[in-house]
């Protein structure tokens, strides 16, 4: 035998390393749809509103209100895709006092663009809601109003996560680990959008002459999930601003009046035909309001002044669109660890995540407080006639801790009543809004939106006023789940591990049927049939392995 320095040649040559090949395995491929969490983006729009020269000069603003629509309200976003333009109307209502002391109604649709930049680096349909956060003005002269408005948009995706699970080889078996996995996935949204036209009466004593402004808020009375359909109940609430005269001498001096209103409707949402009879377990609903317009109207009368028919004298038109999220519970199974009883087995781990919705809640907060007047009211008022207001919600906070829900915030009154000068007055005021609530511990990530549901004013006595509303308050929680891929399957050839016909092991603390069975090569089955196992065994039991 050749010796180098007294050691044998055999021993100079390198060590075979196994050698490393790919196993075919077979994937089973999953997708899941889940609506991630809304993004919010908010910009701002500075515009002069000049005063028609039909109208009188401007001497002050005694209630001012905007509303903006969006375009697209819905876009499939693509993979890369990162700006897409926003565009829509402000619509503007104002009322202001002439300088001869005249009430006078003032409205203005405004276009605005916006260039938004995605997060999303996958692809996803998105939805768009615009909202208008806060609006300030500014009196520039008697011919011009400055108004700033500061815009929010919220922007919902809903997206495919496509999961692939290890579930075998094509040219053996494996003993695969398999962990079930519960996902609220979304599965459709039905849509629905119906008309709207109702009358309805006048309040007694008062003529309408002219609107000055008005206000609709939609909300949920219940929902109900039938095999093929949804059935939506709800309301419109409506508060009308109008110029009126008492109905005894019609050419009084029109006094400024207020109106509420509450119109209920019913929808019948049809369910897909392939998306019938399923538990869905959560839902969500979205409303959208069409050209609502309240007219005025004069019933047909005869020559001596009687009513001919039933119209009204104010009549209500325009549509609502419904968007109904449907989710329900889907079981995942997937493969978290694999091994081959005879081969030397590999895998690389991926690991993903996503953050489905949890739960939803949709809640009614009430508000009442006082606000103190300038001056007296006009004499002889009623509870409706002479008074106006009408509130905002500002800066709007939410946290959550300890199985509790905290809302906490601003509302922006504005008032309006005649008083016994029969003069106008205008007043606004914050008030603090607090409101908690219970929320399930566990859920870190949540997102809220809060809407005024219904608004009253009405008087106290002669130095106050009581303000009331109801907010519609939506919480939703997402839970993040995280899914183990086993990609790149390999064996390792040349790589030989001893085996033994028959072991005996002792159960470490922590330790698994699985843990032990991967270690040598055998089956948890197997473990249990030839110690007569029902359950896992104690710590520092003994186990007897037989190949």
């Amino acid at each position: 035998m050749a010796m180098s320095g007294g050691i044998p040649e055999y021993a100079m040559q390198p060590a075979r390393a196994p050698k490393t090949i790919e196993a075919k395995a077979n994937y089973n491929t999953e997708k899941i749809t889940c609506r991630v969490r809304t993004q919010n983006i908010s910009f701002q729009i500075e515009e002069d509103i000049l005063v028609p020269d039909i109208k009188p000069d401007m001497d002050e603003i005694l209630t001012i209100a905007a509303e903006a629509g969006i375009s697209p309200e819905e876009k499939s976003l693509m993979a890369g895709e990162e700006l897409v333009n926003l565009t829509g109307n402000i619509h503007l209502q104002a009322v202001y006092k002439g300088n001869g002391g005249e009430i006078v109604p003032l409205e203005a649709r405004l276009p605005y663009k916006h260039q938004w930049k995605s997060i999303m680096e996958v692809q996803a349909d998105a939805t768009f809601q615009s909202n208008v956060k806060a609006l300030e003005y500014i009196v520039v002269n008697e011919r011009k109003l400055r108004i700033k408005v500061t815009m929010e948009v919220s922007i919902s995706f809903c997206t495919d996560k496509t999961l692939k699970i290890l579930c075998g080889l094509e040219d053996g078996q494996l003993q695969l680990k398999k962990e079930p996995v519960s996902i609220n996935c979304m599965t459709v949204i039905c849509k629905d959008e119906t008309d709207i036209t109702e009358s309805f009466k006048r309040k007694d004593g008062i003529v309408p002459k002219t609107v000055l402004r008005e206000d609709y808020h939609i909300s949920e009375n219940y929902r109900q999930i039938t095999g093929d359909k949804i059935v939506i109940n709800g309301f419109i609430f409506i508060t009308l601003l109008y110029l009126g005269a008492n109905e005894k001498d019609a050419e009084e001096k029109p006094q400024i009046c207020q109106q509420r209103e509450k119109i209920e409707f019913t929808q019948f949402i049809p369910i897909g035909r392939n998306f019938r009879d399923r538990n869905y377990t959560l839902s969500q609903v979205e409303f959208h309001s069409n050209n609502m317009h309240t007219e005025i109207v004069s019933p047909l009368r005869s020559d001596d002044e009687e009513e001919l028919s039933h119209q009204k004298e104010f009549q209500c038109s325009g549509s609502i669109e419904t968007k109904v999220y449907l989710y329900e519970p889907v079981e995942k199974t997937m493969v978290v660890d694999a091994y081959h009883q005879e081969k030397n087995f590999g895998f690389e781990q991926k690991t993903s995540s996503v953050r489905p919705l949890s739960k939803v809640s949709d809640m009614e907060i009430d508000f009442s407080d006082g606000i103190n007047l300038k001056s007296a009211p006009l004499t002889g008022r009623k509870s409706e006639a002479s008074l106006f207001g009408y509130c905002t919600v500002e800066k709007l906070e939410a946290s959550f801790e300890q199985g509790r829900g905290t809302v906490e915030g601003t509302l922006m009154w504005n008032v309006c009543y005649m008083d016994k000068n029969e003069e106008v007055i205008s007043l606004s005021e914050r008030k603090s809004l607090h409101h908690s609530f219970q929320w399930e511990e566990g859920i870190d990530d949540n997102e809220y939106k809060c809407e005024i549901k219904s608004v009253a004013v009405d008087f106290i006595n002669d130095s106050q006023v009581e303000v009331k509303c109801q907010l519609a308050l939506h919480v939703a929680g997402y839970g993040e789940i995280e899914f183990m891929e086993l990609t790149n399957p390999t064996f390792e050839e040349g790589y030989n591990v001893k085996s033994y016909p028959m072991v005996i092991v002792s159960v470490e603390p922590g330790e698994s049927l699985w843990d032990i069975a991967k270690r040598h090569r055998t089956t948890e089955k197997a473990i249990k049939v030839t110690n007569n196992l029902e359950d896992m065994p104690k710590p520092y039991s003994r186990l007897l392995i037989m190949k």
